[in-house]
């Protein structure tokens, strides 16, 4: 990539950071006026909720992972897949060019998205589905005890894992409570 910029003259308009993490990665996400992501493979969306999460407007192609995450014209745009390399770049540029009101207005239903990814939520969620499917079987079957009550167990067990898995998720991703603030309109 470094040799096709540099052989467009384009060098000195891309950066190349290497791995960022934490408070790098969140820095980097906030001075970004829109994030571009053109694979075809996104399968939670979760690079697109890092960026969302410091208010990033998305740029991307329709594709699994994607369509859940990118609203077009409301938080980025979403184009069809088979969008070629011409109207990817009007896009960015219709998002980068916007006027403040409408940049703004991209930011905030950006970070609204990402807000619902938030591990809080997410686990939340998450328990109240199966609390929900464990209420609806034992409803069902007249079940009090027995196995419902190890299912019970082991559920507890599963939600501990999955909220240490997603603190442990955030911790790698988030920038830590500093109080760093946006500084990007």
């Amino acid at each position: 990539m470094e040799q096709a910029f540099r052989r467009e003259g384009l060098i000195d308009r891309v950066h190349f950071t290497g791995v960022l993490k934490g408070a790098a990665l969140a820095d980097a996400y906030a001075a970004m006026d829109v994030f571009a992501f053109s694979s075809f493979s996104e399968t939670q969306g979760l690079v697109l909720v890092e960026a969302m999460t410091a208010g990033c407007p998305v740029v991307a192609l329709n594709a699994p992972g994607v369509r859940e995450v990118v609203a077009d014209g409301v938080n980025g745009r979403l184009l069809p897949a088979d969008a070629d390399a011409i109207r990817f770049a009007a896009a960015l540029g219709e998002i980068a060019g916007a006027r403040k009101e409408r940049r703004q207005s991209l930011r905030r239903a950006a970070r609204k998205t990402a807000a619902a990814y938030a591990i809080d939520v997410t686990v939340a969620r998450t328990r109240a589905y199966y609390t929900r499917i464990i209420s609806e079987r034992r409803r069902r079957s007249g079940v009090t005890g027995g196995l419902w009550a190890r299912v019970r167990r082991l559920f507890a067990r599963e939600m501990e894992i999955v909220g240490n898995f997603a603190h442990a998720a955030a911790d790698a991703i988030l920038p830590d409570d500093s109080g760093k603030a946006d500084k990007h309109d």
